[in-house]
Formats: structure tokens, C-alpha cells, sequence
């Protein structure tokens, strides 16, 4: 009877992954992002003029867009409103957080990644995280690439100084 309820519960729980993983596959990665609540992350997204990098629906050019979640912003206090006013900075910033090509947890190994920002190369430490951010979310597939959740905002090593 343990061996059943514990199989029951494990099948449970993969019915879960398997909606909530199935939930973006028709959505493309920003639209993914309203989904998902990530405000903060949107509105700077639309502010700095890359709505049409994640929004794109011809499919053509997948990407991996590793997503700070609320807190990483809420962590870098009034620095997101002074990037309001300096729209190629903050650019720079979200560009970082871009990669080409699908990327999934079960890829990735300790490398460097071309980002979209092109003057750093982002690091990924095997399935942990990304420049020491860590993963919370992992794997929302869209229909133009694929999301994975962070706990921090990533900053270029290039424009650190500039903040």
C-alpha cells in the first residue's frame, strides 16, 4: 500500500510539472513573462525597447532569456528608476541577460555565453545559475526560446561603472 500511495503521489506531481511546463508552449518569452507576474521586469523590457527581441512569433531565432525575479529588482532599490532615464544603459543591462538558442538545465554545462549585450560573455555554472545568480525557475519553454527564473539582475562587467 506505501509502494501505491507513494507511485500516486509521483504521478501527481508530474501531472503538475507537465501542466505548468505546458502552460507557456504557446506563448512566446515576454508573453510568458505577463504570465508570470514579472512586472518589473516587462516594464523595463518595454522601456528599453526590446519588446520585439522577446515578443518575436516568427520562431526563426530562439532564445534563452534568464529572467530576474521580483526581489533581484527590488534589491537593486532606486538604481531601476535612475535606468528609467538612461535607456541605452539599461539596454545594455536586460541585452545581458539574453542568450541565442534554446537553452535547457539538462544542457548546461560550465561555459561561457555569448550574450545579446556582445562586450561581456555571461557565465553559467553547470545547471546552478548564471554569474552567480542562482535558478529558481527553470526550463518554461515558449515559443520562441525558453525562460529560466534567477535571483539577481545580472550587470555587464563593461558599464559596472557607470551605475
Amino acid at each position: 500500500m506505501k509502494y501505491i500511495s507513494a507511485h500516486l503521489v509521483t504521478l501527481a506531481l508530474l501531472a503538475v510539472c507537465q501542466v505548468s511546463w505546458a502552460a507557456y508552449l504557446d506563448q512566446t518569452v515576454l508573453e510568458c513573462l505577463k504570465t508570470l507576474k514579472r512586472d518589473t521586469l516587462v516594464d523595463l523590457i518595454n522601456n528599453a525597447g526590446l519588446t520585439a527581441t522577446l515578443n518575436d512569433p516568427s520562431h526563426q531565432t530562439p532564445i534563452t532569456l534568464f529572467a530576474p525575479n521580483e526581489d533581484a529588482f527590488q534589491e537593486l532599490g532606486a538604481l531601476v528608476q535612475d535606468l528609467l532615464t538612461k535607456p541605452d544603459l539599461l539596454r545594455e543591462i536586460l541585452k545581458y541577460h539574453v542568450v541565442p538558442g534554446s537553452i535547457y538545465r539538462g544542457a548546461m554545462h560550465n561555459t561561457q555565453l555569448h550574450t545579446f549585450e556582445e562586450a561581456d560573455m555571461a557565465y553559467l555554472h553547470g545547471a546552478g545559475g548564471v554569474d552567480g545568480a542562482r535558478f529558481k525557475t527553470y526550463d518554461l519553454s515558449a515559443t520562441n526560446g525558453v525562460v529560466h527564473i534567477i535571483s539577481r539582475v545580472l550587470i555587464p562587467a563593461s558599464i559596472k561603472d557607470q551605475l
